[in-house]
């Protein structure tokens, strides 16, 4: 009888627990850890009201979470996760270490969502030995980097992240414009001004509503679309080509750098298609046990009649 792969397992239980492929786990790993990196490099920030209120947490930063050795201290964790030494056991150190960031408020919003990635991903058995170095043995390499729901937790995120935005969306007054010229009016993040119902791109003039209705399409389109293989590059080419032309109206910071990253969770090849071969002592074609026992049926002779 033969065994099929992990990757192969029939409906949610392949879906949810198939083998990971271990060199594009190593891939997300090196870009989750130089994105991190880049997110929570030290800046002069406000502290969110969440912590402000509390004075003896307050105190901890400028003694602590602000200092060099501190940020040392981070720097050295994301190289060692990065190059996947003991990442299971140096990211949820990491993410102690880099939590007290994201209650900074400012440019770099996005902290938590490479957080909640950073966690989901330390789940993920995607050390050194899983990925082919040339001067290892091909036998000691292990192909598979354990099962993949920890993906799939990032994966949900994001599309979480576009279905909210896109669900909040959903008002009169927001579809109709409103909200997005008083925003204009009030935020100092908004690059252009909406005040008159129009925005303008160059020779081009696109009505407030327009852009309203047209960015819950497309969020909900992000939200859904890369779920399905046949669209995700689609999806992730629309998904671009928005933040792309957000950033031009209004600065988000690293949200949008962030969410382009983890494009790469539904587009990197994570799900293996291997195939276990036979073992010797069932499949072997040369083996005496391998072979089927053919049994003779002998002829029955009848006696010849008188």
């Amino acid at each position: 009888m033969t065994r099929a792969s992990a990757g192969e397992r029939p409906g949610w239980e392949g879906y949810l627990f198939g083998p990971v492929d271990a060199t594009a786990a190593a891939a997300f790993r090196i870009g989750l850890a130089c994105m991190c990196a880049i997110v929570f490099w030290p800046a002069d920030l406000l502290l969110s009201r969440e912590v402000s209120v509390y004075p003896f947490v307050a105190d901890l930063y400028p003694s602590l979470f602000k200092t060099a050795p501190w940020h040392w201290l981070q720097l050295g964790g994301l190289a060692l996760f990065g190059l996947g030494l003991r990442p299971r056991w140096v990211g949820p150190v990491l993410v102690l270490c880099l939590f007290p960031g994201c209650f900074e408020i400012g440019p770099r919003r996005s902290r938590q969502i490479l957080l909640f990635a950073l966690l989901a991903f330390s789940l993920v058995a995607s050390d050194t030995r899983r990925f082919p170095i040339p001067w290892r043995p091909a036998g000691r390499v292990h192909r598979s980097a354990g099962p993949i729901w920890p993906i799939r937790l990032i994966q949900l995120q994001l599309a979480l992240c576009y279905a909210v935005n896109a669900v909040a969306k959903l008002t009169p007054e927001y579809l109709d414009g409103s909200v997005l010229i008083l925003l204009s009016e009030q935020r100092s993040n908004f690059l252009v001004d909406l005040s008159d119902g129009n925005l303008y791109l160059g020779p081009l003039v696109v009505p407030t509503w327009l852009c309203a209705v047209g960015t819950v399409l497309v969020e909900s389109a992000l939200a859904v679309g890369f779920w399905f293989r046949r669209t995700r590059l689609a999806t992730a080419a629309m998904g671009v080509a928005f933040h792309m032309g957000l950033k031009l109206i209004v600065a988000i910071g690293f949200l949008d750098w962030a969410s382009m990253f983890l494009y790469s969770a539904f587009l990197l090849p994570f799900e293996t298609h291997h195939e276990v071969h036979k073992s010797a002592a069932v499949g072997s074609s040369g083996g005496a046990r391998g072979r089927p026992r053919r049994r003779k049926r002998r002829r029955r002779r009848g006696t010849p009649g008188r």
